[in-house]
Order: C-alpha cells, then structure tokens, then sequence
C-alpha cells in the first residue's frame, strides 16, 4: 500500500451516503480518516483519544467561548502549519467558533471533532471546510445547520443539541 495508507478493505468499499469510493481519496487523507476513526473508537465519552486537546483552564469562564485560532490548531496537531492538518479533535475548549484566518488556512481538513464546546451557530464554518468528510458537533447548542457548506461531509454527529 502507498505511503503506509490502510488498506481499502479496513475502512470499507465506499464512504458515506454519496457512495464515495476509498480507493480515489488520496493515501493522506485515508491514513486520516483511518485515524481518526481509532481515536473515536477509543473514546468513551471520557477517555482521551489521539489527538485530544482538552483545556478546562481556558482563560475564558464568561459564558462567550473562544474562537480557534492558527495557535490552538497547531497547539492540538502538533503541525507545523495549517496546511498540513488533516484531524483536528478539540473537545471542551469552550469554542465558540473559527476566526476567519484560521478556517480558511485548514483546506485539507478531513475530519473536525468539536464535541462538549459552545457552537450555536455554524456560520464560522462557511464555505472554508471542502475537504471535510467527518465532523463531530456532539454536546453543543446547535439549533441549525445553516452555514454549514461541506460537499464531501459524509458522517455528521449532532446529538445532544438545540
């Protein structure tokens, strides 16, 4: 298998609703994804997964929440850019949202676990997130999914919410 890719056969034919198949994603995207589904395997709702970024000291206790920024994505990843990063799992940070300059610089993001934040609204998430095939938004107070624009999302968690 290139580059160190799971094997198609251990994540399935296809993908998703959409039927998309594994053998077109590239190997990066594969291997994340193949990742990212052994870090929720091994999260059982108060484990700590791969990957995991958990803060309860954030400086932020007025209720408002944060916003990710470039230095809480590379803080979680341990990327050295924001292009490099495929998985990004921030559960309790008390986010709130993206800034701008952040959700664009992310354009091969495969799978985003916000669970236990603060989201309300998914307007932060535009149209920045095209390569995203997984997105977690357990634990929030999402009411809709307005703003939300990912052709490729073919698994979507959003229990426990508005």
């Amino acid at each position: 298998m290139e580059d160190g890719a799971p094997p198609p056969s251990s994540l399935g034919s296809s993908f998703g609703p959409c039927g998309l198949s594994l053998s077109r994603m590239s190997p990066t995207v594969r291997g994340a994804l193949a990742s990212f589904e052994d870090a929720m395997e091994e999260d059982d709702g108060g484990g700590m997964p791969a990957g995991y970024l958990d803060d309860d000291d954030d400086d932020d206790d007025s209720g408002n929440g944060l916003l990710v920024d470039e230095a809480m994505v590379l803080e979680a990843t341990g990327e050295e850019d924001l292009v490099s990063v495929t998985q990004l799992i921030l559960r309790n940070r008390k986010v709130k949202g993206f800034a701008d300059d952040c959700a664009a610089g992310l354009p091969n993001l495969a799978n985003l676990s916000l669970s236990h934040n603060r989201f309300g609204s998914l307007a932060s998430l535009g149209g920045h997130f095209g390569a995203l095939l997984e997105l977690n938004l357990n634990f929030n107070q999402v009411a809709s999914l307005d703003g939300l624009v990912a052709p490729l999302l073919a698994k979507l968690f959003l229990s426990t919410n508005q």
